[in-house]
């Protein structure tokens, strides 16, 4: 499902897609090789890597879990075999090693399950993980888009590939940035897997789920939002996309921007 990226100075990276709905300024400004300075940065970074340890450690979790059921089953057929010997002691030392392994069994579950409640982790199989920084860039020649999502999860039963992406602010709804960054992966894991991404997954700081919909109306969007940041690569130049004073405050790229907001009258 993936591939080396290509040198080309004409892909753009799903992140990028995110920043330019944000402000199509800051994004532009970032292309031509201004570095943002913002502590929103190191947090993602932070909450990425945090995320990416209670994964790993779910998936541990689950893994001992149903080793342990598995081992108590093998032990209860052979307490019938001590019954039938005529040994009552070990019948009983047999039944209670299989309730303990059991226990502790279920004890493993309660806690991925309490993980992966906390932190929005899907329970469907992770088959892909970016959030140690350590993954393999996907990239779209059609489209001419690269990126590597948080994770992607396997659906069951429809073996369908889901990207999951991570995000450190919360939300009260996906933003909209964030909703075509993950459609951006959508399309990336539809053309390196020859199969249809139903949706895709936003997970918000306080572990809450944003299933979106991958549909023409997404797809459509996306690729009109695509079309438009090629334009203004290729004029090399980039009109403001917003009217927020809010933006521009928080904005590291003020003292370079020529379109700053400084007020809701402009």
């Amino acid at each position: 499902m993936s591939d080396k990226s290509p040198n080309r100075s004409d892909v753009i990276t799903a992140s990028e897609i995110g920043d330019y709905i944000y402000c199509s300024v800051s994004w532009y400004l970032q292309r031509c090789g201004h570095a943002p300075e913002s502590p929103r940065l190191e947090e993602g970074t932070r909450k990425h890597a945090e995320v990416g340890e209670k994964l790993t450690i779910v998936q541990k979790e689950k893994r001992a879990s149903k080793r342990l059921r598995d081992a108590a089953y093998i032990v209860l057929l052979i307490a019938p075999l001590l019954l039938v010997l005529g040994s009552m002691l070990g019948f009983v030392v047999i039944l209670m090693l299989a309730l303990t392994l059991l226990l502790v069994s279920r004890i493993r579950s309660g806690r991925a399950k309490r993980l992966k409640s906390k932190y929005g982790i899907p329970s469907e199989r992770v088959v892909y993980s970016d959030l140690k920084g350590s993954a393999r860039t996907l990239f779209s020649r059609r489209y001419g888009i690269a990126g590597k999502p948080d994770y992607i999860v396997r659906e069951n039963p429809s073996g369908a590939y889901i990207p999951v992406e991570v995000k450190s602010t919360n939300a009260r709804s996906p933003y909209r940035g964030h909703v075509l960054q993950l459609a951006a992966y959508c399309l990336l894991i539809e053309e390196k897997s020859g199969t249809r991404v139903p949706y895709g997954i936003l997970v918000y700081a306080d572990g809450r789920q944003h299933r979106i919909p991958f549909d023409d109306a997404l797809r459509s969007e996306l690729l009109t939002t695509i079309g438009e940041m090629r334009l203004y690569l290729k004029e090399k130049r980039v009109d403001r996309n917003h009217t927020s004073p809010r933006k521009c405050a928080a904005c590291s790229f003020s003292d370079v921007c020529t379109q700053v907001v400084l007020n809701d009258n402009k």
